[in-house]
């Protein structure tokens, strides 16, 4: 062997050995020719116990996965070498000690002059923890997606190019769409004519509520039939990285019952201010016309009474009250 074949060889060596991953390198057969040295760490194990051996062996007696992913499906490594390109499969795996852990490994082919595999790389990454966050954060969506399908309030979210990304069930309710059918709408359908628009200006002015927000304002949207319904809506947009708009976000609540009530109560007061009303003039009339009627007694009765008649004084002062009636 030259120097520079064996320079070569030593550089390829050390660049194995600092690959950050367990890796080994079988042949086609699936014996396992070499592995790296973070391999031999993080498994404590020595070249000689592995090498010369097939990868099933490994596994299943010094990795602790007695569960190969070629006992259920197509060997990963066979079909490496079947199509020349590169496979991976993401294993969960039972420690020893009871607890799991998830391991992605990835199988990449090594080929020759004219294309051939003549041996496959296969590199095994713990992704224990990128899997716990993964589902982590699939549980709070989960948690997120109940809450926003649970809300009573209609909640529809558009990208910035006004497609519709989610609309909960009380939004289908409210505008008569059905989501998963509805890939075609657009949030400018959800509003009367240009109502999109000035939406959209209000929530990047300042003036209202703060950039990106949209108090409580009474709008009219749209059903999938054309109707009108008066609403209360609440808006925002959503801002990803530096305060770059990703997306938009409406709440709405169907005020029609409140607005009838508000009408109800409205015309209610009215007829009982006209009630109020015809009273006063009920009991103004009627006191007026007992007025006039005692007046008219009194003036009936003296011209019928005799001159010396005992209740004569009494019938003058009746008519003194009399007077302003008979003047006017």
């Amino acid at each position: 062997m030259n120097s520079n074949l064996s320079q070569e060889l030593n550089w390829r060596l050390r660049v194995f050995d600092s690959l950050p991953f367990p890796t080994l390198i079988m042949a086609r057969n699936g014996t396992v020719v070499s592995v790296n040295q973070k391999l031999l760490e993080k498994y404590n194990i020595s070249k000689p116990q592995v090498v010369g051996k097939s990868c099933r062996e490994i596994f299943q007696s010094l990795f602790d996965d007695p569960d190969l992913p070629c006992n259920q499906e197509a060997c990963p490594l066979d079909k490496t070498i079947d199509e020349g390109v590169g496979h991976s499969v993401l294993k969960q795996i039972q420690r020893r000690d009871g607890s799991m852990r998830w391991e992605d490994r990835g199988f990449s082919p090594i080929l020759d002059d004219v294309g051939n595999v003549i041996y496959v790389v296969e590199s095994i990454r713990d992704v224990t923890r990128t899997k716990a966050l993964e589902n982590i954060i699939h549980d709070i969506r989960e948690f997120l997606n109940r809450v926003v399908q649970s809300s009573t309030s209609a909640i529809v979210v558009a990208d910035r190019g006004g497609r519709i990304l989610l609309m909960n069930q009380a939004a289908e309710e409210l505008f008569g769409y059905d989501f998963q059918n509805a890939a075609s709408i657009s949030v400018t359908d959800l509003y009367p004519r240009g109502m999109a628009r000035e939406i959209m200006k209000k929530l990047r002015n300042d003036d209202y509520g703060g950039r990106g927000k949209l108090p409580v304002t009474q709008v009219n949207i749209l059903t999938a039939r054309g109707e009108s319904i008066p609403v209360e809506m609440t808006g925002a947009i959503i801002y990803e990285g530096d305060d770059t708009e990703a997306a938009t976000m409406g709440i709405y609540n169907d005020i029609r019952e409140r607005l009838a009530v508000k009408k109800k109560l409205r015309d209610a007061q009215f007829q009982l201010d006209q009630s109020e009303k015809m009273a006063s003039l009920g009991r103004l009339a009627a006191g007026v016309a007992h007025e006039i009627n005692n007046s008219l007694i009194g003036i009936l009765m003296k011209e019928k009474m005799e001159v010396d008649h005992p209740f004569q004084s009494s019938l003058t002062c009746i008519l003194e009250d009399a007077e302003p009636f008979q003047t006017h």
